[in-house]
């Protein structure tokens, strides 16, 4: 059977030479035209970005960030070059952006002072404008490095600089030029690296296009046959040889069939061999749903989630299988916001360091001392990811009591898997006291619920007493 099967050994970089261009355009019609493609990647959005990745600091810069992100009342949206989307938004596009077109290359440009208040923004550059046609001379002939798929590389195969253009190669204000070549230092190429030595990353939709577009494919011929049959409302079915010409109409199809007229109220009354009968939609048979569940379940798999993350079908299971699935697509989600993190957050932050250093920010030290402790400050970044609302929050917080007693587990640790801010609740939660306490009334949190341990030992024997004499 296998006899015939030999599909050969490609390099990474010629395979996306080859079939990249055609799988974006597969993956990107998929993304707008198919709702099974979509939904699956907006299960990766919604559970890895959600509402945003926010970076816990200082007050002072975050409230620098804040407002350069667009995330507070000055909203000039200074995060974006062309000043349409916050910082949030960015996110959500950027990592869009790699699951559809499988990378982004993000620009960060440097302003001047007084076109916004931190000169920097972040200009974000698709897989379709790198420059393709470089690599076929081996070499950028000014500096003489190699140069894969608009990727140029040095001896160990370091990326050194990109080449792409600055505009889509297909949009309304294209027009013929020179490619321009983006220092490595000045952007951040995101990808999901799947081979050895590959330079250019695919869509995470690539092991599911040809399944997502027959799904697609049977649902819009399923979609088209009821299209037709919706526009009949009855049929008249007749078994009489006889026909009545007087009662024909005079309007007559192209096939030459008399075309009849029926409006509410009226009576028809027909022959003794006739009958009406009614016209729906084409439904799915009993036996086309295992077949339709079977190929919804292996795009789920390539997709690398559950069906029912994917399909959004959740009533099917019950509460032990909702939690072990909920727990399985955690651990795809986790990964991925940790590339978020490693791959955007933290060198835009690193950037937007230097950047409101350099202009003189208030709250931001001087460029001599930020040299100074720039380590440090890096090192103490402290990222929120979002969380995940708990399947059986009951029995998840008496773990998490227990395991707090056992100390093997930690409060920020139980705070950040719902995506809350330990620093936040605790601040917060001395706010709500000072205010409980100056209103006069009882804090009820502080009081123990009816057959909870109140932290008394209640296993304790009694202390032995005296025997009593008898009279």
């Amino acid at each position: 059977m296998t006899d015939g099967w030999r599909p050969g050994s490609i390099g990474p970089n010629r395979v996306f030479s080859q079939n990249g261009k055609l799988l974006r355009e597969r993956t990107r019609d998929l993304a707008d035209n198919n709702p099974f493609a979509s939904s699956a990647i907006d299960a990766y959005i919604a559970n890895v970005i959600e509402t945003g990745i926010h970076p816990e600091r200082d007050p002072t810069w975050e409230k620098a960030w804040r407002r350069w992100g667009g995330l507070s009342g000055h909203a000039t949206r200074e995060s974006d070059l062309q000043r349409d989307l916050t910082i949030l938004e960015q996110q959500a596009l950027w990592l869009r952006e790699i699951i559809v077109g499988g990378g982004c290359l993000t620009h960060y440009v440097t302003l001047s002072r007084r076109s916004q208040r931190v000169p920097l923004a972040l200009e974000f550059i698709s897989e379709d404008q790198f420059d393709d046609t470089l690599q076929w001379f081996g070499v950028n002939p000014k500096t003489r490095n190699r140069v894969f798929n608009g990727v140029e590389v040095d001896n160990f195969g370091r990326t050194v600089a990109y080449h792409v253009y600055s505009t889509h190669p297909n949009d309304l204000d294209w027009a013929p030029e020179r490619p321009i070549r983006l220092s490595a230092e000045q952007c951040e190429y995101a990808y999901f690296k799947d081979r050895i030595g590959s330079k250019r990353g695919s869509s995470l939709l690539k092991p599911v296009v040809l399944w997502l577009w027959a799904l697609g494919f049977y649902t819009d011929n399923e979609l088209s046959a009821s299209r037709i049959k919706s526009a009949w409302a009855l049929i008249i079915k007749t078994d009489s040889e006889l026909t009545d010409l007087t009662q024909e109409s005079q309007l007559y199809d192209l096939a030459g069939n008399p075309i009849t007229k029926y409006e509410a109220g009226m009576v028809w009354k027909g022959s003794p061999e006739d009958s009406i009968t009614t016209v729906g939609p084409n439904t799915p048979t009993a036996e086309s749903m295992p077949w339709l569940e079977l190929i919804q379940r292996a795009i789920a798999i390539g997709m690398r989630l559950s069906h029912e993350e994917t399909f959004r079908q959740y009533g099917k299971a019950n509460l032990a299988s909702a939690r072990m699935v909920r727990n399985q697509d955690i651990k795809r989600f986790k990964p991925l916001q940790l590339f978020a993190g490693n791959h955007f957050i933290l060198p835009t932050i690193s950037r937007f360091d230097m950047a409101a250093v350099g202009a003189g920010i208030d709250g931001f030290p001087s460029p001599e001392a930020y040299l100074e402790q720039r380590d440090e400050l890096l090192d103490n970044q402290e990222l929120r990811f979002p969380g995940w609302a708990s399947a059986n929050p009951v029995d998840d917080a008496k773990a998490d009591d227990m395991n707090l007693k056992n100390l093997t587990d930690t409060r920020q640790a139980i705070v950040s898997r719902g995506g809350g801010s330990y620093l936040q609740v605790i601040s917060q939660r001395g706010f709500e006291k000072q205010k409980i306490e100056e209103a006069g009334l009882q804090d009820l949190s502080q009081m123990a619920a009816p057959g909870t341990d109140t932290g008394k030992a209640e296993n304790t024997a009694p202390e032995p007493t005296e025997p009593e004499a008898d009279e």
